[in-house]
């Protein structure tokens, strides 16, 4: 495989040569596209520590197989059948002080890492203000901690979200004053929950919601904690969209932003939404946004000197500057021999509605309802028959209590009966 030397000195495969990295949240819907991409792209890094808990009776081994056995990883299969072979679980738990990891495993991984990405977050938007702390602002700090203490950490990329300050109209790449996240941890911890859940709404303020207020105190906490020790990234995912090129086209695993609308009028259950037609979607489909991580941390730990902390706004919409996303794509260059990006005419492209729709239709139903297109269009015929039983077993109810309730027939009779003797007389 022929790469360009990006940096004049190393490509972004070369870069992760014989590194080990440590990914949280590898098992959600990020983080298995970004292992995927890593050991398809860069074949010869040495290992990826995923933290993972033991779940529904499967061991974290097990469910590291459940996890991988996925058509996302089926070119990857084909070109190296024991990738899993550098796919190492850790057992832990990122809600738990430490990491919920082992003495034996913590040394480990400060001996050997020398990239975290940290994906890890409850996207839940009604989640109780303490579970959203601990998950998205605490578990943030413990992992920092962590990449402290390791002996060669060369980067840390932090996922936040766009939305993690949605109370500015245009969001700028730049952190912006929040609660302090020292005072949100020690809230979760001490105080009573009715309490908390008494204050929240006067706490999150002037942000919608638990999931985008403790984003948003995460950003800061990344700050205060990584500026002037290690290189950082914190990027800004908007709603994160399936797959628009690689490995499949399509790819997607759960029903989260627009995938639940787009399904709901697929299954004819969703037929009409109020929106206004003149608010821009707001998406980033996901390989695009594991490539901006990948070459944001390949640029912070080849390029940069001083140990600060970038930011990376990751969206099309025009109301949110994107000037480092953008420039990324520069940096790659246009030689079509860079096979580990390209080919990246798709990279950071803007894409209509509906060509997002088409993807997703394209992947949608193997990966969520296994069953082919015949599957979803017999649903949709089936719930046509259901509507069609419910509306006609509806009118059947209110001609009944018409008849039985009130004799309406008989009343309407009556009526026109009078109404033709006084015509006569």
């Amino acid at each position: 495989m022929s790469h360009t030397r990006l940096n004049g000195d190393i490509s972004i495969p070369e870069f992760f040569r014989g590194k080990s990295i440590f990914i949280t949240g590898g098992s959600g819907f990020i983080g298995r596209v970004l292992i995927e991409k890593l050991l398809r792209s860069c074949p010869d890094l040495k290992n990826i520590y995923m933290i993972i808990r033991p779940k529904k009776g499967r061991s974290i081994e097990e469910r590291i197989r459940d996890l991988t056995e996925v058509p996302l990883f089926d070119e990857l299969r084909k070109q190296n059948g024991n990738f899993l072979d550098k796919i190492i679980p850790v057992n832990g738990d990122i809600t738990k002080l430490n990491l919920g990891i082992s003495e034996e495993d913590r040394k480990c991984l400060i001996e050997n890492v020398s990239i975290i990405f940290h994906s890890a977050a409850s996207v839940r938007f009604d989640d109780h203000l303490k579970d959203a702390i601990f998950t998205n602002v605490r578990s943030t700090r413990e992992v920092i901690t962590l990449a402290s203490e390791m002996k060669s950490l060369e980067v840390f990329v932090h996922v936040s979200t766009l939305y993690a300050n949605a109370d500015n109209q245009i969001l700028e790449e730049k952190l912006y004053p929040r609660y302090d996240w020292r005072e949100a941890i020690a809230l979760a911890e001490n105080c009573d929950e009715r309490l908390i859940e008494v204050m929240t709404q006067k706490i999150i303020h002037p942000l919608p919601n638990t999931y985008t207020f403790t984003k948003s105190v995460a950003e800061l906490l990344v700050d205060d904690l990584c500026r002037n020790k290690f290189p950082t990234v914190i990027i800004r995912p908007s709603i994160v969209a399936p797959s628009i090129l690689e490995p499949v086209v399509g790819w997607i695993d759960n029903f989260n932003g627009p995938m639940a609308l787009n399904v709901a009028a697929a299954k004819g259950v969703l037929k009409t939404l109020y929106c206004d037609e003149d608010v821009n979607l707001d998406y980033v489909h996901v390989d695009n946004l594991v490539k901006a991580m990948l070459v944001a941390s390949w640029k912070m730990a080849t390029e940069k000197q001083t140990q600060e902390v970038l930011i990376c706004n990751a969206t099309s919409d025009l109301f949110f500057p994107t000037s480092f996303y953008h420039r990324m794509q520069n940096l790659i260059g246009e030689n079509p021999s860079e096979t580990y990006i390209w080919p990246s005419h798709f990279m950071f492209t803007n894409c209509s509605y509906m060509f997002l729709l088409i993807n997703m239709i394209y992947q949608v139903i193997p990966a969520i309802f296994l069953d082919g297109l015949l599957w979803i269009f017999g649903q949709k015929m089936r719930l046509f028959e259901m509507a069609r039983i419910w509306n006609y077993s509806l009118m059947g109810m209110v001609v009944y209590l018409m008849i039985s309730k009130y004799n309406l027939p008989m009343k309407i009779y009556e009526m026109i009966y009078s109404y033709i003797e006084n015509v006569d007389c």
